[in-house]
């Protein structure tokens, strides 16, 4: 048996579905020959992983990027697939569509489908708003019974009923983080309490004017914005016209070129969000978190200390939050070891 895992993207992107999606495909390959359909600018992304075989899909930017790189991916796993038994795809949008069109012609498929964002994002929303299908044909489409979703949180679970997914077809799932570089020995400085990141693409749902909002209420605190994306270009306009001094945005940069200990706490003011892989990473790398109070990051309660709602940042800030950065983690945090995240994801696999 093995893994055809396919995303339309991976790093260096900054997206979390896309650093989760390179985390699993190496995890998953220590136990089964697994071959990735995607795209990345790192050609040498999965060089050391022997039972990895990467099929790094390229095109140029521009209109439709999102669907060209869907049908490329599709017809790239048309013509080299062999003969997996486990197809993976991350995110439900049209690819996901074409897979579960695809296994209908094929019965010796099985096909595990990871919605990567609830709320207004809601990945099957896309084909209904972007892509106009009714959802009685979504319903049909994902209705075979060898097609089974990976559920992130209670309120996925929810609009996945809404669509006609029969709830024996859902599937409790979370992501997972490399614990193992976790940093355990930490120093409490004044000076990394007042160093605030975002680590994300920059779009309108991430609801990026937050941080701006904060930076010229709270002189004091220095944000930095790692990522790229369609807001880019919007947000340092608006840093050069007011001035802003204490935001820096950087573009995406090298996973591993990234220091959290350089910084006190991870700013994620998302309107939406499925299971945010960057507060897992913070959360292992003991950094505080404010957030959106949404169902969505309920679960990071269970792992971190240092929870704070946007609302309350924005009119309080952290000075009186007396943070212990060794106190960050809680003993809940093996759950979401990336080992046993993929370890209970095998075993779903084999008995479904």
């Amino acid at each position: 048996m093995g893994i055809d895992l396919l995303v339309l993207k991976l790093p260096p992107c900054s997206g979390g579905m896309e650093r989760q999606a390179y985390l699993q495909a190496r995890e998953l390959s220590k136990s089964l020959p697994v071959t990735v359909y995607s795209t990345s600018k790192d050609i040498e992304l999965f060089d050391n992983d022997k039972s990895i075989t990467f099929k790094n899909i390229k095109t140029q930017k521009g209109f439709a990027l999102k669907e060209r790189l869907t049908i490329l991916i599709f017809c790239s796993y048309l013509i080299s697939r062999n003969k997996n038994e486990i197809c993976y795809v991350h995110q439900s949008h049209l690819l996901a569509l074409f897979l579960a069109l695809y296994l209908r012609l094929n019965p010796n498929i099985k096909l595990f489908i990871k919605i990567a964002n609830s709320g207004f994002k809601f990945d099957l929303n896309m084909l209904t708003t972007r892509y106009k299908f009714p959802k009685k044909i979504i319903s049909k489409v994902f209705s075979h019974k060898r097609i089974s979703f990976l559920c992130l949180n209670r309120e996925i679970r929810s609009q996945l009923l809404d669509y006609g997914i029969e709830n024996e077809k859902i599937i409790d799932f979370r992501n997972g983080v490399q614990i193992g570089r976790m940093k355990y020995e930490l120093q409490n400085s004044q000076k990394r309490k007042e160093e605030f990141l975002f680590l994300g693409r920059l779009e309108k749902v991430k609801n990026l004017d937050f941080i701006l909002k904060c930076a010229e209420r709270y002189k004091n605190y220095n944000f930095t914005i790692v990522g790229d994306g369609n807001e880019k270009y919007r947000l340092l306009n608006i840093i050069s016209s007011n001035n802003i001094k204490n935001v820096i945005i950087c573009g995406e940069i090298p996973q591993q070129e990234l220091n959290f200990n350089n910084y006190g706490w991870l700013v994620l003011p998302s309107l939406a969000e499925g299971m945010s892989n960057v507060m897992l990473e913070a959360s292992a790398n003991s950094l505080g978190i404010i957030c959106q109070d949404i169902s969505a990051n309920d679960f990071i309660k269970s792992i971190n200390n240092y929870v704070i709602p946007c609302s309350k940042f924005l009119n309080e800030g952290v000075d009186s939050c007396n943070i212990d950065f060794k106190r960050v983690q809680r003993k809940e945090f093996k759950f979401y070891s990336i080992e046993n995240v993929c370890n209970n994801l095998l075993k779903i696999m084999k008995q479904k």
